[in-house]
């Protein structure tokens, strides 16, 4: 299950036509029942004037919602209009390791100024 949030809206820089947006993108691991396990979110700032987009910084948050959950591994990074990130969720039984899954997430801004 993934969800985009628009944290701020475009603000234009003086002298300039170039604005600028912020948001993020969640991507939840769940189980059968449909209660979240982990997640792993990407927050990214953006340029934009109508012809070009540029993702300016990426971050990741990930975190577990379940003990039997270990969260590892986090990273972000950014390339063009995009913001990426990543961690891996173990899935611990009796202190050992039983699966992980490495999960990605990105979110991009349009020229326009639309995050996808």
């Amino acid at each position: 299950m993934t969800e985009i949030v628009e944290t701020s809206g475009s603000g234009i820089q003086p002298f300039s036509a170039t604005q600028t947006k912020s948001g993020s993108k969640t991507q939840r691991y769940v189980n059968s029942s449909g209660t979240t396990l982990w997640y792993v979110t990407v927050h990214a700032f953006f340029t934009y004037n109508g012809s070009t987009s540029s993702c300016t910084s990426a971050d990741v948050t990930a975190e577990s919602n379940s003990s039997a959950w270990k969260v590892t591994n986090k990273s972000s990074w950014k390339s063009g209009n995009t913001g990426y990130a990543s961690a891996t969720g173990s899935h611990i039984l009796s202190n050992s390791e039983i699966t992980s899954t490495t999960r990605t997430v990105s979110i991009s801004c349009t020229k326009n100024g639309t995050l996808q």
